[in-house]
């Protein structure tokens, strides 16, 4: 499968994701809380300006760009497929809150060391303004954990592409043997704000639409938009088990990521600079064997306090038994942006004609869903049994209804919908059922059904997901 035709395949599924594109006409530049302009591409590592090239209007590859066509004629026009940033849809929201939600149980909850988690959802001004947010975090952890080591910092952070470089970037250089999420974060040029909304189709465009050519380079711009999400742990240990521990937390990461993979055996590590910068990478289908790094680990070591002004670098001081040191410092940062489209990329599947994702039970934005039926009875047994497991907290939903139909398709009709929208579980509820209280739950990956009790549901369901 093509680059262009998995891209089309994932934005045509309304539910999830479409890209923003920087436009020509009627943009705004994009300006984080600070009013820092951004900036234009440059190279804060050492590497060639990115060109950008105009787009074509009838390409023979490339995924579909948003139409951002008015009735007097075109808004905006995409001039690039440099991505400014993704519009989420119900099921993408879904998606990336869980990815979140499994990274803060990961990384915070469920942790042996003290872990602590911090929000900052605002763009950093400068490089000294990340110093100071990183001393700010370390100073109330370091309270938090009454003084001792090793504790976690974990950041939610809203970041822009305004020239300024991450922590990730301050102390360490571009290796040749990957893409990291922070380097690419920075190298995506000039951004801007479409007025269009965007939308995504799959027929072919007209005069008032563009499309984006997309080779076997530039797909992975679609991976790093300016405007994103970044999900960073910092780990301060005591500089005597701090290699130790590097090797032990990219080995805790790269599981987390095969936990949620659909094929584990796509993960990987790989080293930028031997015993300093690792990234985890994901094989994605259309790439040829290239790679996608989906998190960064930086093993900063006590060099990046050594290299602050004094007064800067007391503030990070600790005790190492009677003597105060410097903390060893690991890092990891992914995109919350990167991971979601990865994911989706990786699950897409077929299984004849119908479209199947794959996604891991524990990240599916619906758990459970429900069929549609033209029988009041089942109908009402279904919403009966619906509100149960909302008030277990399990996320389900009714198998939507196809567009101008006023009553419910085909059972196969709504399961391929279901599929296409990564539900784990449907409950066909039958005739039977009303008789002696048996219904079907259809397992996507396997289509297998099971018969359980509707008093058992509930209890059924909740040990799927545990189990997951």
């Amino acid at each position: 499968m093509t680059t262009r035709d998995l891209l089309n395949e994932i934005f045509a599924l309304k539910y999830f994701l479409s890209p923003v594109f920087a436009s020509s006409k009627g943009s705004v530049s994009r300006k984080g809380p600070n009013n820092a302009r951004a900036s234009p591409a440059r190279n804060n590592l050492g590497s060639k300006n990115h060109q950008v090239s105009p787009t074509s209007s009838c390409p023979e590859n490339g995924p579909v760009s948003p139409n951002n066509s008015s009735e007097n004629g075109p808004s905006s026009v995409p001039v690039s497929n440099l991505v400014e940033r993704y519009k989420f849809a119900p099921c993408g929201h879904l998606l990336a809150e869980n990815i979140r939600t499994e990274w803060v149980r990961s990384c915070v909850l469920r942790r042996e060391e003290p872990a602590f988690l911090f929000s900052q959802m605002e763009d950093r001004g400068s490089t000294a303004d990340a110093i100071t947010n990183l001393r700010e975090m370390f100073l109330a952890t370091k309270e938090l954990s009454n003084g001792k080591v090793p504790f976690i910092v974990a950041s939610l952070a809203r970041e822009y592409d305004n020239g300024i470089m991450p922590l990730s970037d301050c102390s360490m250089s571009n290796g040749q043997g990957g893409m990291s999420i922070s380097d690419t974060s920075m190298s995506n040029g000039k951004t801007s704000m479409s007025n269009g909304h965007s939308e995504t189709s799959n027929h072919n465009p007209s005069q008032n639409e563009t499309e984006i050519i997309v080779d076997d380079h530039e797909w992975r711009h679609y991976f790093s938009p300016t405007e994103l999400t970044s999900l960073r742990g910092f780990l301060f240990v005591t500089p005597s088990c701090g290699q130790q521990l590097f090797y032990h937390w990219q080995s805790q990461r790269k599981y987390w990521w095969r936990k949620f993979s659909c094929d584990p055996g796509k993960i990987s590590v790989s080293e930028d600079a031997p015993n300093k910068t690792v990234n985890i990478q994901i094989e994605l289908p259309f790439s040829g064997g290239s790679h996608q790094v989906m998190e960064t680990i930086v093993n900063h070591g006590t060099g990046y306090f050594e290299q602050l002004e004094p007064g800067q670098r007391d503030a990070f001081e600790i005790k190492d038994g009677r003597k105060k040191c410097l903390p060893y410092l690991i890092e990891s940062k992914l995109s919350v942006e990167a991971a979601t489209l990865s994911l989706l990329c990786e699950s897409l599947s077929r299984r004849g004609e119908r479209q199947v994702m794959r996604l891991h039970r524990k990240l599916a934005p619906y758990k459970v869903a429900f069929l549609n039926s033209n029988d009041d009875e089942l109908k009402s047994l279904a919403q009966y049994l619906y509100e149960n497991l909302r008030q277990s907290h399990i996320h389900c939903l009714f198998s939507p209804l196809d567009a101008g139909l006023k009553s419910p398709t085909s059972i196969e009709s709504q399961l391929s919908v279901n599929d296409r929208l990564g539900v784990p579980y449907s409950v066909l509820i039958r005739d039977s059922a009303l008789q002696d209280g048996l219904i079907s739950i259809r397992n996507r990956d396997t289509t297998l059904e099971e018969k359980v009790h509707i008093s058992k549901l509930n209890e059924y369901v909740e040990s799927l997901l545990k189990n997951s």
